[in-house]
């Protein structure tokens, strides 16, 4: 399970809200400017809409417009960290860092760009449509 507890490997409560306060500042981090440029009348309208499993993430994944994608893989490192004050050592993902690379359907018919991009998006595709669950906003 990730992210745990390195030293015992086992679920933490307390690395698990970590970790939820996490994903909530991105998802605000997100949410809150898209709100904003409809808010400001930049944009016609604009919603935003998010989804979680409990799988752990492997690897982050961008596809745009169905035409590019970015794909970084994730490491799984030990990594120390304050916990309500605590030092605590995690065993977690890293992706901030993460090399990302990137696939273009244009890139010619010889190219596997195109295939990744589809299969991506049909991953994302099924996830979404089966095994996540709304995200409150």
């Amino acid at each position: 399970m990730l992210p745990s507890n390195a030293e015992t490997g086992q679920d933490d409560p307390a690395v698990r809200a970590r970790a939820e306060r996490i994903i909530r500042r991105s998802v605000e981090g997100i949410a809150e400017p898209v709100r904003e440029l409809a808010a400001m009348g930049l944009v016609p309208s604009a919603r935003v809409e998010v989804r979680t499993h409990d799988m752990p993430p492997s690897f982050k994944l961008y596809v745009i417009n169905h035409a590019e994608a970015f794909f970084g893989l994730y490491s799984v490192i030990d990594n120390r960290v304050s916990i309500d004050g605590t030092p605590t050592v995690i065993r977690d993902v890293l992706g901030k860092d993460s090399t990302l690379f990137h696939f273009t359907d244009t890139d010619g018919d010889t190219s596997i760009s195109r295939e990744f991009i589809e299969q991506a998006q049909q991953w994302f595709d099924t996830r979404w449509d089966t095994i996540a669950q709304e995200y409150p906003l």
